[in-house]
Formats: C-alpha cells, sequence, structure tokens
C-alpha cells in the first residue's frame, strides 16, 4: 500500500482539489510578486538563516511568489528545511496556506524531496493538517509525490502517528 493510500484508509478523508478552495489560500499581490527576487530566492536555495534574519531584520518581507504562485516557503519544503520553515513561520509570519497555480501546496513539496524530513511534516501537519488532502491540478495528493523507495519510511511514520492522523484529516 502507498502512504497515500494508507492516509485515506486512517483518516476516512475525501481530496479536495485545492483549485477549487476558495477563501482558504494566500492571493499574492503584485507588490508580493514583486517581492520575490534573487536575493530572497538565493538566501533560501543556500539555506543561510543568518542572512534570511537579516533581511528580514532590514524589512524583507518573504510573503511573496513568482508568477506562478511558487512562493519562498514551498522553495524550503522542497529542500526539506525544517530550520526555514521555521524561520517563515514563527518568525517571519509567512503564511503556509498557499498553491502554486497547479495547485500545489507546500506539503506537496515537503513529500516531493529526494530525503524524507518528518519533523518538516510534522510541522507542516500542526500547522495547517488540511494541506495532507488537498489534491493539485493532476489530482494528487501530497503523499502520492513520495518517492517509492521512501514508502516504508512513510508508512512507519503514517503508522506511528495514526491517532492524530484519524483526528486531524
Amino acid at each position: 500500500m502507498n502512504p497515500h493510500e494508507y492516509l485515506l484508509h486512517l483518516s476516512k478523508i475525501e481530496p479536495t482539489p485545492s483549485l477549487s478552495r476558495e477563501n482558504f489560500f494566500h492571493v499574492y499581490t503584485e507588490e508580493e510578486i514583486e517581492g520575490y527576487t534573487c536575493a530572497t530566492t538565493g538566501a533560501v536555495r543556500s539555506l543561510d538563516l543568518d542572512k534570511l534574519r537579516q533581511m528580514k531584520n532590514d524589512g524583507t518581507s518573504f510573503q511573496c511568489s513568482n508568477p506562478f504562485g511558487e512562493s519562498l516557503i514551498h522553495m524550503a519544503c522542497r529542500r526539506g528545511s525544517l530550520e526555514v520553515v521555521e524561520f517563515f513561520t514563527k518568525e517571519a509570519n509567512v503564511d503556509i496556506k498557499c498553491r502554486d497555480d497547479f495547485g500545489r501546496t507546500p506539503m506537496h513539496d515537503a513529500c516531493w524531496t529526494s530525503n524524507p524530513n518528518f519533523e518538516l511534516i510534522e510541522l507542516l501537519v500542526t500547522l495547517c493538517p488540511e494541506l495532507l488532502s488537498l489534491t493539485d491540478v493532476r489530482g494528487h495528493s501530497p503523499l502520492q509525490y513520495t518517492r517509492r523507495e521512501h514508502w516504508p519510511l512513510w508508512l512507519s511514520f503514517l503508522e506511528k502517528h495514526q491517532e492524530r492522523f484519524k483526528t486531524t484529516c
């Protein structure tokens, strides 16, 4: 059984297309799209928390995305960086409820990493459990982006936290 099927079995959730959710996701303004710069993306790509903190102190807003809706928090999740995501959500007040134009959420990117970071997944579930059940334009939930070779790890993680998933999804 794959992780997506196992979560459905545990929680009895119905996957929901993220693009159908109105008034749930952050809608980026032109100013926020302009704030998605080489400097901000470079700091996230290099996972440079010192630089990110300095930028925040200098007034940089990290609630930004490219024209396709990919945000800095998407990028940090794709890199599996718990520390950067914690910085964004706890220090920089970045809204985790965001999606790109394909309906992918930060949870999709966190599940897509080359090596799963289950602490990051736990943080995302704590902040917004609904992200686990939202599907992209292809109808794929975040757990359908996990790598097959990591399925045993994902199943173990879901099994360990099954009571939580029964109540949060």
